[in-house]
Order: structure tokens, then C-alpha cells, then sequence
């Protein structure tokens, strides 16, 4: 399966397990439940956050109208990193 950064023709994207439940309480944030994999594209810092997507959103869908906006402290590496 091909991930979101691939799709675009960038760099890979960096795989995060989801320490807690993230709602999106504004438009363009990323919606999210504890223990989710988020995909993290690279170099899409934002202000105050970074730009991703859920996994099991990107191998439904295969599009990033999925991805949104998020604190990175919500997430952690993921081990084989």
C-alpha cells in the first residue's frame, strides 16, 4: 500500500500511536481516538501543530481531504523508529 507522501511523489511520512483522544473541535483538525496511528507528512509544520492523517483513513480512502491539523504532543514515536 502506497502512504499519503508517496501518493504526492514526497518524502515518507512518520508513523505516531495516539496517546489520547484528539477532537476536532475546529474546522481543519484531525480527529483522532487513543491508540490510532496517525501518519504524520513530512515537512507540513503548522502553527502550533503538524499536518497528518489517520492510517486506517489513508487505507480507506487513499486521499488526504481525510488529513488535518494537530499538536504532536498528542502523539509518540512509534518503537521500531
Amino acid at each position: 500500500m502506497m502512504r499519503p507522501a508517496e501518493a504526492e511523489g514526497e518524502a515518507a511520512c512518520r508513523q505516531r500511536v495516539a496517546l489520547e483522544r484528539h477532537a476536532a473541535s475546529e474546522e481543519g483538525a484531525l480527529q483522532f481516538e487513543q491508540g490510532d496511528v496517525i501518519l504524520v507528512l513530512d515537512d507540513t509544520q503548522q502553527v502550533g501543530g503538524f499536518l497528518g492523517i489517520r492510517e486506517e483513513s489513508w487505507k480507506q480512502n487513499q486521499d488526504l481531504k481525510h488529513s488535518g491539523i494537530f499538536s504532536e504532543k498528542l502523539l509518540q514515536p512509534e518503537k521500531d523508529e
